[in-house]
């Protein structure tokens, strides 16, 4: 709950039994798609292909952020983060910043059992801010994205 001067503003959420009576094939096929590659390529390589593709994924909209500002940048980054299926947020705490994921990660489906799929929200957030993005996710039963950027 959000208070403020009129009426307190109420967040909702889905609880971890609602959000699995959506279908989520993509989640399945994506948990596949890593499983087989991460046996097939050594740890290190399986990581470089996850930054990979997370730098991939910004390509898209770094022609729009040349020149823009810092809180532009992760503005984008959040955007891009939404259009995967999350809903991120940006806060700043004890003179860090941080952008959380507020409802899960959009990488749900697959970072349970395999955490290094994080690292394509790591690379993308670090891409479209232009300054490197610290993994601070939880993982379980709840995933929650956390990445803390890089001083100003």
């Amino acid at each position: 709950m959000r208070r403020g001067t009129r009426k307190p503003h109420v967040t909702y959420a889905l609880s971890a039994e609602a959000e699995s009576i959506f279908p989520k094939a993509y989640g399945l096929l994506l948990n596949h798609l890593v499983t087989v590659i991460s046996k097939r390529l050594p740890s290190r390589a399986l990581r470089a292909t996850m930054r990979n593709v997370g730098r991939a994924l910004a390509e898209g909209h770094l022609e729009r952020l040349k020149g823009r500002s810092r809180r532009d940048r992760i503005k984008a980054a959040i955007d891009a983060l939404n259009e995967l299926g999350g809903s991120a947020k940006f806060e700043e705490n004890e003179g860090k910043q941080f952008i959380y994921g507020r409802n899960g990660c959009p990488l749900a489906a697959v970072t349970a059992s395999r955490p290094e799929a994080c690292l394509i929200v790591q690379s993308l957030v670090s891409k479209l801010v232009g300054m490197r993005a610290k993994k601070c996710c939880e993982y379980g039963e709840t995933p929650r994205c956390c990445f803390e950027l890089g001083r100003k």
